[in-house]
């Protein structure tokens, strides 16, 4: 445990997320670069699927609707699918070093986000930041863990994981768990 000289919450959590923001930005990145790449290889196939479906749609909707209900369904949810896709920042912004510009100052945002959400779930603990303590943050596969102390019999357990890591198209986000334990 390292005893917190400042005491302003949200000073000591960036200090103890320093090495994991590093980690993030990098995966992140590197997550957005796949994305990028996986929705221009996609996006012919969409543009021509949802032409085609159009066309047909146009022209069979009427007929089609009162004998095919369920495929009607599917075909929708398919076409909904495919609209997402076409949406997506990575689909209509031109030129991979514009989207990677844009998806830089997003990620600063979302970095500055997410020290303060996790800032305001520590403080419903009511820290005492003159005592306060904190262990070496431990980074996981998941992300990263920390144990806050403040001298009262507890400990608070702060935890900053990633949700959708390995999808290609949902973008990985983190979850903030904190949680306190008594100690007897």
């Amino acid at each position: 445990m390292t005893t917190a000289n400042n005491k302003d919450l949200k000073a000591v959590v960036i200090e103890i997320m320093a090495n994991f923001k590093q980690d993030w930005f990098k995966r992140m990145v590197d997550w957005h670069t796949m994305h990028y790449n996986r929705i221009q290889e996609l996006k012919p196939e969409v543009q021509k699927w949802l032409r085609k479906y159009d066309n047909l749609h146009s022209k069979y909707w009427r007929n089609f609707y009162f004998k095919h209900k369920s495929l009607e369904s599917i075909l929708d949810h398919k076409k909904k699918r495919y609209e997402r896709i076409l949406c997506d920042k990575a689909a209509t912004t031109r030129g991979f070093d514009r989207y990677m510009q844009e998806v830089d100052s997003d990620l600063r945002w979302t970095w500055i986000t997410a020290i303060n959400r996790l800032v305001e779930k520590c403080k419903k603990f009511n820290i005492d930041l003159d005592k306060i303590q904190v262990s070496n943050p431990k980074i996981v596969a998941k992300g990263f863990e920390v144990y806050i102390t403040d001298g009262k019999p507890r400990r608070i357990y702060a935890r900053m994981i990633w949700a959708a890591e390995f999808s290609d198209l949902v973008e990985p986000h983190t979850r903030y768990i904190v949680t306190e334990k008594k100690i007897k």
